[in-house]
């Protein structure tokens, strides 16, 4: 009883040791634990657990980009511009915002896949290629030249 009264332990020594204590009881603790990953029904680990929450926290934190071109049209004309994400990124969507809704009207407005209008592919669902951009038509039937404009947000892929 006599040795315990006179040994001084130092605070770096306490911290220390209660370090190692913590440091042990959490290795232990994170190596038990296993989730079902539901996707595919399957049992995976605490780390594999940790890096899909990492890449899901990294897609939903992923700032999207607004691409965004303009263009005139003459009298009585059509005009049309295809808008592009940048490399990386794929689009999600988009519109077209022409100069004067009352003599202009909106005649073409959707993704481009593959750099080709939607028109020009065949119906059915695509996987790959992503949507690259956006493409946009009006017709102005005004008695002036008058612009328009159109944008595509794009996400990282």
């Amino acid at each position: 009883m006599r040795y315990f009264n006179k040994k001084r332990f130092t605070m770096r020594q306490v911290v220390g040791l209660l370090t190692i204590v913590f440091l042990g009881i959490s290795v232990f603790t994170y190596a038990a634990v296993s989730f079902t990953d539901f996707t595919n029904n399957t049992t995976i680990s605490s780390l594999e657990m940790n890096t899909k929450l990492n890449a899901l926290k990294n897609a939903v934190n992923a700032t999207p980009v607004t691409v965004v071109s303009s263009s005139s049209v003459g009298i009585n004309a059509f005009g049309f511009i295809r808008v592009d994400c940048p490399a990386g990124h794929y689009a999600v969507g988009g519109g077209v915002d022409p100069f004067n809704v009352f003599t202009m009207q909106v005649t073409s407005s959707g993704p481009s896949i593959g750099g080709t209008r939607m028109l020009s592919i065949f119906d059915g669902t695509y996987a790959t290629p992503l949507p690259t951009g956006w493409y946009g038509g009006v017709v102005n039937n005004s008695g002036i030249v008058s612009s328009f404009k159109v944008g595509v947000i794009c996400a990282p892929e």
